[in-house]
């Protein structure tokens, strides 16, 4: 028999979505790797989705949980901070480099001279 691939969402205890993906139904469970993280079958976005859980046992395993769809308000709260364009990083080459400082030095001898 073959063994069935299932999608599988993993998750921590206050419904974050951590990761998503794809493997044999027989290694569902595998798929949560430390003690505070859990596996459903499923499909979900973590840019747009996230865990409620409803209900858990008592060991503090979720037993009941559901995906649902986030707020407005906690997708912008998850975006990242908007980097100002004055402190973004410039990737150039060295000759690149070279030239801009040899320009730089043709524009203060025009200045001062």
């Amino acid at each position: 028999m073959k063994n069935e691939s299932i999608s599988f969402i993993v998750y921590d205890a206050i419904g974050k979505i951590l990761r998503t993906g794809i493997c044999p139904k027989s290694v569902l469970q595998v798929q949560a790797t430390g003690p505070t993280e859990f596996v459903i079958e499923g499909e979900a976005d973590d840019a747009v989705d996230k865990i409620e859980i409803e209900e858990f046992d008592d060991k503090g395993k979720p037993i009941k949980v559901k995906i649902k769809k986030k707020t407005p308000e906690e997708i912008e709260a998850e975006r990242p901070p908007e980097i100002p364009e004055a402190e973004k990083q410039a990737h150039i080459t060295k000759g690149q480099y070279e030239d801009l400082l040899k320009r730089i030095a043709e524009l203060e001898s025009r200045t001062n001279g």
